[in-house]
């Protein structure tokens, strides 16, 4: 590491990086400046091999999609799904971390979320709040369904633990998301012990998660960071199931 650190300094290289708080992907832990989690620590590993110092700033997601439209500095979002859409955007690096499949988060006492359920079940019935973060992807299937079927939801822009927290108190009947967070909330005593985690019938495997860059973010750092970054990345297991592996293609290299 400090060999790393010292052909950082040598050669100058740095690029600034916006996160969100959000455990377990990226949170900054007592003693130490820099967040770590699912996205954070590969990309800091990533960085220390090439030799590039990170700069850290706790940004909002929907405030990065703005900053990134802007294209005024040279900057990367951290742990952005491939979305088409978003190529207009910026340039995407090489997969930080593959999620596992989709999960459903519910109270323990909901009277109807008792077992698994497919995802159309789900965004398909009209008398089912969901709660979800302002400015997030769920995926391209889940994001389609939302749209056909105008599910309901409450959209909060608080971090994932006070999502927890709401649905435990009845502000929502469900969180959709990926295996690991869901785990994270169960595990968190603020609301995990009134919480359960279900299987998602027609569940499909995790989608990676990348650095999205700003085209004023010079191609070359990018390229020299992706050199250090895996090919493929294995796919978790979700806590609840085993399903059959499926290998999801990895998006098309973007770097010119």
């Amino acid at each position: 590491m400090m060999m790393s650190l010292l052909l950082a300094l040598a050669t100058n290289l740095s690029l600034l990086v916006h996160y969100s708080e959000r455990p377990p992907y990226a949170a900054r832990q007592p003693g130490d400046s820099e967040p770590v989690g699912l996205t954070a620590t590969p990309l800091r590993q990533a960085a220390a091999a090439a030799g590039i110092r990170l700069q850290w700033i706790e940004t909002p997601e929907e405030r990065q999609l703005a900053l990134l439209k802007a294209n005024q500095q040279p900057f990367c979002g951290l742990g952005w799904f491939y979305r088409p859409q978003r190529l207009q955007l910026g340039r995407y690096s090489k997969a930080l971390h593959q999620d596992g499949p989709q999960v459903v988060v519910a109270r323990r006492d909901h009277p109807q979320l008792t077992g698994a359920i497919s995802l159309e079940q789900l965004l398909s019935n009209p008398k089912l709040l969901m709660l979800r973060r302002s400015g997030y992807s769920y995926g391209a299937e889940a994001d389609r369904l939302l749209t056909l079927h105008q599910t309901p939801y409450f959209t909060v822009s608080s971090p994932q633990q006070a999502l927890g927290i709401m649905l435990a108190g009845g502000r929502g009947d469900y969180l959709l998301t990926n295996a690991e967070e869901g785990q994270w909330l169960i595990d968190d005593q603020s609301a995990g012990p009134r919480l359960q985690l279900l299987a998602l019938k027609d569940g499909s495997p995790g989608e990676t998660r990348h650095l999205l860059c700003s085209f004023a973010t010079d191609p070359a750092l990018l390229h020299r960071l992706d050199l250090q970054l895996p090919a493929n990345l294995p796919a978790p297991r979700s806590p609840l199931a085993s399903p059959a592996s499926a290998e999801q293609p990895p998006p098309p290299r973007l770097n010119p």
